[in-house]
């Protein structure tokens, strides 16, 4: 009866990941039917992995740490699927040491590594900037010869740092057959967050998604965008395709262009549209005026703005230190 409830809400956590308040309830819920099984004696190794499947799935490392203090205390043995599922959940954990992955991987044997497990050591060591590491596992995948999937492509794609980089990502993922509509997405966001961004790169490639581009690849453009002439054209393809804007796409837009006019009409627009609670629309906004001070004079802009957001409680330590760039006092960007 117990293991059938428990089953139930793992299923239920699945089905609805993306409501993170429901998730949590049903995580805690699970937990207490694992304490049942635990004070009754019919706790199996399965049932404390499958809380912590449950918990990283939604991104709750706090229900998997809970989870695993049944395996610290000795109520069940640290199982293989319990290492697997343990290692997902401390790839996701900041605060995760080395020493927690080396006691997990101790009991992994061959059998157990798939492209799941590899996933997740691949995002333990990015997460950390272990290179050497990385590589390690990348050589132990292609000894196994353990095919890549979606989100390893996803992952390798983030530690590309030239225009090679993405291609050779891309073509492999292309050679595996597996080059998704997300790993297009991928590449593109790669390319916007490049220093110097590749926007004509990412324009390319989205054009093979072509009729299927959504609101974040059209802010993954902005954020490459050149000029405000880029800027203006972009904004052109997302009305003309009906796209919807949202906070992002203005801190995107505003961000990159150097048009004073634009910029505030931009600005004016997102807090009409009820954007005024965002941060990130104040902070995109004293920098793009920042940065064509030396043409302007926006001093004065700079100060409403700051205002405005302490108004509209979205000031932040950035803005405040943005302001200090031109010795603002400091009860103007008061966050």
């Amino acid at each position: 009866m117990l293991r059938s409830q428990l089953r139930n809400l793992h299923r239920e956590v699945a089905q609805f990941h993306d409501q993170r308040y429901d998730s949590r309830a049903r995580l805690v819920k699970m937990y207490n039917i694992l304490e049942d099984m635990r004070r009754n004696r019919s706790l199996r190794t399965s049932d404390v992995a499958m809380l912590i499947r449950a918990s990283v799935s939604v991104k709750n490392i706090t229900i998997a740490k809970q989870a695993f203090t049944m395996v610290e205390s000795g109520c069940v043995f640290f199982s293989s699927e319990i290492r697997v599922a343990w290692i997902r959940a401390l790839s996701l954990d900041s605060n995760s040491t080395p020493e927690q992955l080396e006691a997990a991987m101790k009991g992994i044997q061959v059998k157990d590594i798939d492209i799941s497990l590899i996933n997740s050591l691949l995002l333990y060591h990015l997460r950390k900037q272990d290179t050497e590491a990385v590589q390690s596992v990348l050589k132990q995948m292609n000894s196994l010869g353990i095919k890549p999937d979606e989100f390893f492509f996803l992952s390798m794609l983030k530690t590309s740092k030239t225009s090679d980089d993405i291609n050779g990502w891309l073509h492999r993922a292309e050679k595996n057959r597996s080059c998704t509509r997300n790993i297009i997405v991928g590449a593109i966001q790669m390319c916007a967050k490049l220093d110097p961004p590749l926007h004509y790169k990412a324009l390319s490639l989205s054009k093979r998604i072509q009729g299927n581009m959504d609101t974040r690849c059209y802010n993954y453009l902005l954020q490459s965008a050149p000029s405000t002439s880029s800027v203006k054209a972009i904004l052109g393809d997302m009305s003309k395709d009906n796209i919807p804007f949202n906070a992002a796409t203005f801190q995107m837009a505003i961000k990159s262009s150097t048009d004073l006019d634009f910029i505030n009409s931009l600005f004016e627009r997102a807090i009409g549209l009820g954007y005024g609670s965002s941060p990130f629309i104040y902070n995109s906004m004293v920098q793009s005026l920042l940065r064509i001070r030396h043409d302007h004079d926006v001093d004065q802009r700079i100060a409403e703005v700051a205002r405005l957001a302490d108004e509209n409680g979205a000031g932040s330590k950035q803005l405040q230190s943005l302001c200090k760039t031109i010795f603002l006092p400091h009860n103007v960007c008061a966050s």
